[in-house]
């Protein structure tokens, strides 16, 4: 096999496009504490390259784009969230999962008397 400066440039292209499994990274990204009846933004942000495709999952819903606003009611203690990356050139996704702790009255109330009985108070 000849190695050339085209076939440099292609399989340079190919790993920034991350296509092939060339280790695309997925993270989701939120600031501070997951409240219930508090509004939290989600980022996605991935190495995928160019224009790609983002979708979240979570409580059973689809929502596109890469970031997404959601208030937690406070039925639950943690969601699952899911973020998916599709390149749309190559057909190839990636995604990842985080679980997000909802935070409410309950949970700190719960978290503090979990604290005293340890301490034995």
């Amino acid at each position: 096999m000849i190695i050339t400066w085209k076939t440099v440039y292609c399989a340079l292209l190919l790993a920034l496009m991350g296509a092939l499994g060339f280790g695309v990274s997925v993270q989701i990204s939120w600031t501070g504490r997951v409240t219930a009846g508090s509004r939290t933004t989600f980022t996605c942000s991935s190495s995928c390259f160019p224009n790609c495709i983002y979708s979240w999952t979570f409580n059973g819903r689809t929502v596109n784009g890469s970031a997404v606003t959601w208030t937690p009611d406070g039925q639950d203690v943690s969601v699952a969230l899911q973020c998916i990356v599709l390149n749309p050139k190559t057909g190839i996704s990636s995604s990842t999962t985080t679980i997000v702790e909802i935070w409410s009255k309950y949970t700190e109330s719960h978290s503090n008397l979990m604290c005293l009985v340890k301490n034995g108070l």
